[in-house]
Formats: structure tokens, sequence, C-alpha cells
């Protein structure tokens, strides 16, 4: 992809983005079980439509499909890889988007590991409805105001190259 066609790829996402809301789809890459029914029928009850494939190569064949989505909850661990090849595969594929880590436990180290890595933010189980609400809320709002502005909000900290 050359450069000028990066820009236009980045700005007609900028655009698709600019013309959604907060209750844009959301992509769940997230193992099949009971937490990840949890978390999109929670999504499902504030009025957010979700799309649930359970390992990147799902994701991969998902995003390339050119759906575009508002943010990524993405499992700590899957079984082809991790969200981090989710971060990677939404950043190259998809375009910046809010990548939320969902994990089985809480776990300082990683969750200050995947705020440095970009991910937009970090949550566990049981989900509250006001609390998963408030954080794709304001995952979406900060990438979105940071996008228009030219930058790319990266772990909750402005990275815009000078």
């Amino acid at each position: 992809m050359t450069v000028m066609e990066l820009c236009l790829h980045t700005k007609e996402r900028a655009e698709r983005w600019a013309a959604m809301n907060d209750n844009g789809t959301t992509l769940l890459v997230l193992k099949q079980d009971e937490r990840s029914k949890a978390l999109q029928n929670l999504l499902a009850g504030q009025g957010v439509e979700t799309e649930l494939v359970g390992s990147v190569q799902q994701a991969r064949r998902t995003l390339e499909h050119g759906t575009f989505y508002a943010a990524i909850f993405a499992d700590t661990e899957l079984a082809d890889g991790t969200w981090a090849d989710v971060l990677a595969l939404a950043t190259t594929v998809h375009g910046p988007v809010p990548v939320i880590v969902v994990s089985r436990f809480a776990d300082t180290k990683l969750y200050i590991h995947a705020l440095e890595r970009g991910a937009a933010d970090f949550i566990v189980p049981p989900f509250g409805v006001h609390e998963v609400a408030h954080v794709l809320r304001c995952a979406i709002s900060r990438w979105s105001k940071d996008s228009k502005a030219g930058g790319k909000l990266v772990g909750g900290v402005d990275r815009m190259a000078s």
C-alpha cells in the first residue's frame, strides 16, 4: 500500500467513524464460553450490535471482509494467539480502532502492558452494565477525538508524531 493509499484509507475510515455513534458494531474476539455470551448479551442490552468470533484467524477473515467496527473486545488468550495479535491485526487490516482487552482475572502487570502496547482499556468479569458501557464509551470517545486531531491515542497517552 502506498502512502497515498494509506492516507486515503485512513481518511475514509475517519469519515466512516465520524458518521457512527457510540452504539456502532463491536467485534468480540473471545473464547466462546459463558463469559463471552455474558458480554455479548450485556452489550446487546445496551443497544450495541456485536459480532462474536473465537480466534485470531476468524477475526482476520472478519476484518478483511471490510466491515467497520467501532471497537474490538479481545480475549487475553485465544487458541491461535493473544490480545496482542488481535491489536496488531486490527491496526494493519482494519485501521485504528479501540481494542479493549478482556481478561479472566485482574492482573496489574498485564493491564499496564496492554495499555503500553496500545490497548484502549482492560476489563475483567463479572461485567457490570455501567462499567462496560463506560469503558466502551470512553474508548470510542478518546479515539474519535484524537483521530479528528490527526493523531492516535495509544493506551490513554497522546502519542502524536511531532
